[in-house]
């Protein structure tokens, strides 16, 4: 299962989405143990800040109050400023002190965090699943028998948002809220990929993943102008040529949707001991955090173990860190530097190998 540190690392990989800050919304109903898991990921997360719903909203308005957050939080950082804003004191009933920070990374936790308002400044969005009676008994246990009224309401307003808003769709990842996330250092997710060989009519999303991975992975690798000329079209057409002469693609499918592949061939790397080279591996930004990667990687090494083949090499940038430590995870051993040319510019890269896949498959 995948572990709250892996998650943090996804999370700190991504690129920023309010001027130079990266917003995760961690969104889910009252109770579902949103505040336990932005816990666990800003103890992951060193300088992370966690702004909380719950200092907006109110018992008498619990989802309408989100212009203020826009206004004194998701704004002002969007333009470089000091994110400044009022809490509410819910004993009190009123607004109270102010707080003032500055964050690389922000975790935006609560109920709405992933209302269709906040998208556009949100990089990564996290859904916790818990059914509703789950949550009714440990917001009773925590608050009181004398708070059942209050919780009705609340939850009332809750669903009619989840309808209007539909964030378990929007979000990125959706994590089982159980108790074990107290005390485990793994998570459960909702919804796994699927892995299958590909077929020539997932030559448009394996161009769609390509193109996206590109953008959000080799944003501070490769020039702006060289990402902003990636097309679909005409890689959708080579795509689908090479797919139909050959099975060494493989698709990740979430909810019907292409967002991951990976393609191997013969090992080009002289530096290498190895037949097979895994040339390609790429997972939509939206999907990060699903293990589509980790997946695709079992499934190649499944599919050449089948014919006798344990050992496989890889190539990534040398400045890729967050896929430095994606394949550290995966047991791939660092054989040494070395370069890809590509559009006229050498970039240095990093030579890998599994020198026994059987323990991937393990």
């Amino acid at each position: 299962m995948p572990t709250y540190s892996e998650l943090a690392l996804t999370i700190a990989s991504l690129p920023p989405s309010a001027g130079s800050t990266i917003i995760v919304g961690l969104d889910g109903g009252g109770g579902a143990g949103k505040s336990t898991l932005a816990a666990r990921l800003a103890e992951q997360i060193p300088g992370s800040h966690i702004v909380q719903t719950d200092d907006f909203a109110s018992w008498d308005n619990p989802t309408d109050w989100w212009p203020r957050l826009i206004e004194q939080v998701l704004e002002p950082l969007s333009r470089g400023e000091t994110a400044r804003y009022q809490r509410y004191d819910w004993v009190e009933r009123r607004l109270s002190e102010w707080v003032e920070f500055e964050a690389k990374i922000v975790i935006l936790e609560g109920v709405t965090a992933l209302r269709r308002e906040f998208r556009p400044f949100l990089a990564y969005g996290i859904w916790v699943d818990c059914p509703a009676e789950l949550r009714l008994s440990r917001g009773l246990e925590r608050d009181g028998q004398s708070m059942a009224a209050q919780w009705e309401t609340w939850m009332a307003a809750e669903f009619q948002y989840a309808a209007d808003h539909r964030p378990r769709e929007f979000a990125n990842l959706v994590i089982a809220g159980n108790p074990a996330m107290l005390e485990s250092e793994t998570y459960e997710v909702v919804g796994t990929p699927t892995v299958r060989f590909a077929v020539p009519d997932d030559a448009v999303g394996i161009a769609i993943t390509r193109n996206e991975s590109w953008r959000g992975a080799y944003a501070h690798i490769l020039p702006a102008k060289t990402l902003a000329a990636l097309r679909v079209d005409t890689s959708a057409k080579r795509l689908r040529t090479r797919i139909e002469e050959s099975d060494r693609f493989a698709v990740a499918v979430l909810g019907g949707e292409v967002v991951g592949f990976a393609n191997w061939g013969e090992n080009h790397l002289n530096e290498v001991d190895a037949e097979v080279q895994l040339f390609a591996l790429y997972v939509r930004p939206s999907a990060w955090g699903h293990r589509c990667g980790t997946e695709l990687v079992k499934f190649v090494a499944g599919h050449l173990l089948q014919m006798q083949i344990t050992r496989l090499s890889v190539s990534l940038f040398d400045a890729n860190q967050a896929a430095k430590r994606f394949y550290d995870r995966l047991g791939a051993e660092v054989i040494g530097p070395s370069t890809y040319h590509f559009d006229g510019v050498d970039y240095p890269t990093e030579s890998r190998l599994w020198a026994d896949l059987r323990k991937l498959v393990v």
